[in-house]
């Protein structure tokens, strides 16, 4: 079996077409605003002996530009919407992946990166050749990294996944608070390794302080002491 070329994926950065985007957006919109106006203040009379007619002109401005500005903000945030939808959907090649690891009651950070990974199309990457069989892709944000073996066909086979100082699951902190009474938590670390056959194994090392005193537990995440 061949392995392919590792890589790396920046997933907490935003793609500069998504920024380019939203200022075309609002280019368009100002301009198309600006005409608009320029346009109405030629027809309306400029004359002071017709006042009436100016003033109700004006209003007639007014109330198209305040119109026009009601259609387009709710097209504008649609857009934005679409986009966020796009970060969450889930193939389904990897959703084998994200059922076994079991979401409901992990941190956002851990969620997101999972997405992430569960979403990389390792056929239109980079990486990809015809003749390897496996492939190697980093993910990373500020709270955690994953390694994650893809096979050609883009199915995660394996992970290994490392966490810092993240939410902790209820279980996990009623466990703590009701041995270690009195004691803070200070730090936390979150490790994850996946097999697509071997199944999951997830575990919490905890850092306790009371004053002076140091110590470090491990959880599974449901709670039970290891």
């Amino acid at each position: 079996m061949k392995t392919g070329p590792c890589g790396r994926f920046f997933c907490a950065k935003k793609s500069v077409s998504e920024i380019s985007f939203n200022i075309l957006i609002n280019i368009i919109l100002y301009t198309v605003l600006l005409r608009y106006f320029y346009t109405l203040d030629h027809v309306c009379p400029r004359d002071q002996a017709h006042y009436e007619q100016k003033t109700k002109c004006t209003m007639k401005k007014l109330v198209i530009g305040l119109f026009f500005l009601g259609v387009t903000a709710p097209m504008f945030a649609q857009v934005v919407q679409t986009e966020q939808l796009e970060e969450v959907v889930l193939t389904a090649v990897n959703y084998k992946y994200v059922s076994t690891m079991g979401v409901t009651n992990e941190a956002l950070p851990v969620q997101t990166l999972r997405r992430k990974a569960a979403n990389f199309d390792i056929q239109n990457s980079d990486l990809y050749q015809d003749d390897y069989d496996m492939y190697h892709v980093s993910f990373f944000i500020p709270d955690g990294k994953m390694v994650v073996a893809y096979d050609k066909e883009g199915k995660i086979m394996r992970t290994i996944e490392k966490f810092k100082n993240v939410a902790l699951p209820e279980a996990v902190r009623d466990a703590v608070t009701e041995r270690f009474p009195g004691w803070t938590l200070t730090e936390d670390q979150y490790k994850v390794t996946y097999h697509d056959k071997k199944g999951v194994n997830k575990k919490y090392k905890i850092r306790l302080e009371n004053g002076d005193k140091m110590l470090r537990v491990k959880l599974d995440e449901e709670g039970n002491f290891q």
